[in-house]
């Protein structure tokens, strides 16, 4: 089989040469040409590398400078994002016909080619890279999405035990059950520190990360919709700031708040909201005189300062500086 078709490698097929028919390129010394890649842009970096084997080495070696990758994946469409630091961007849209490549000021439609793996193999000279640093890392789609599979074996083909992906943050808005317990053991614990999951009503899968390396060092959880389940709080008392929108609140929850959270040396502050209604018997943990009145407010001093606001259906925790 041949070389996978790639959309960066078409950019400069025009004015491509090897190598060995351009003495004066591949003569310079390679400190020069190190400097000549550092001036271009990131994304641009990715077609440069096609040019000869000097190039592809030196950008090989350095961060590739793309900060985020976003992948949509609908039923039968699918779309990509390369971003850099200046949100330049690659943007690939396709379906089982034709796939469009938007960069910059270009828009390509091609025809008669395989999509899927065109962007795959960008997107592997991206994520292979051992330099890489990406700032977000997020996935968007449905739950019957015809080849699931197909994505979450690109990101295991791809990745390498010793060298899991560097990503500060992850965002999942995709309801599928195994995906984000698939794509976390492939994130490094400890340079992962934002956790964005939106459940859409389906928590299941949020529970099988709960042991894990990733989230048990991670800074932030933001977690939308975990639905009609209890979400056990516990989890949540490493962190510096979370959000979780669970069915309810515990007496029980608002003891371990109280005895155990507010006495961490990490936290910072957290809001928990509920499509039902918060007890009494929740704020009066940590008043034992509220009055139900709403919003209300009660500062609370265990050695750190917070102040706890209550409405509701929702509580708000903040250490104060």
């Amino acid at each position: 089989m041949g070389e996978r078709v790639s959309f960066l490698s078409r950019i400069c097929t025009e004015n491509e040469r090897p190598c060995s028919k351009a003495p004066s390129m591949s003569n310079l010394p390679l400190d020069v040409i190190h400097k000549i890649v550092e001036k271009v842009e990131p994304i641009e970096r990715l077609s440069v590398r096609k040019v000869c084997r000097n190039f592809r080495a030196i950008v090989d070696n350095k961060d590739p400078g793309i900060k985020r990758v976003v992948l949509n994946i609908h039923h039968s469409q699918f779309q990509m994002w390369l971003l850099d630091a200046k949100s330049t961007v690659i943007h690939y849209d396709f379906s089982h016909s034709h796939c469009t490549v938007n960069y910059n000021d270009r828009n390509e439609r091609f025809k008669g080619v395989n999509g899927l793996k065109m962007a795959e193999t960008d997107l592997s000279v991206v994520m292979k890279n051992s330099k890489l640093q990406l700032e977000v890392l997020e996935f968007q789609g449905y739950d019957r999405i015809q080849k699931k599979e197909t994505f979450m074996n690109w990101f295991k083909e791809m990745s390498d035990s010793k060298n899991l992906y560097k990503v500060k943050r992850i965002d999942f808005s995709i309801n599928l059950p195994t995906f984000a317990a698939t794509i976390f053991p492939l994130l490094q614990p400890g340079f992962l520190e934002e956790i964005c999951i939106y459940c859409s009503g389906n928590p299941d899968y949020v529970d099988q990360l709960f042991e894990m390396e990733q989230w048990k060092r991670a800074k932030s959880i933001f977690i939308d919709s975990y639905g009609e389940k209890h979400f056990p709080i516990e989890n949540l008392f490493h962190l510096t700031h979370f959000f979780i929108d669970t069915a309810y609140l515990s007496v029980a929850d608002a003891v371990k708040i109280r005895d155990i959270l507010l006495k961490s040396t990490v936290f910072e502050s957290g809001i928990i909201t509920s499509r039902n209604i918060f007890s009494v018997g929740v704020v009066r943990v940590f008043n034992p005189n509220f009055i139900a009145r709403r919003p209300f407010r009660v500062d609370y001093d265990n050695g750190s300062h917070f102040s706890l606001l209550y409405d509701h259906i929702s509580i708000k925790i903040e250490k104060k500086k």
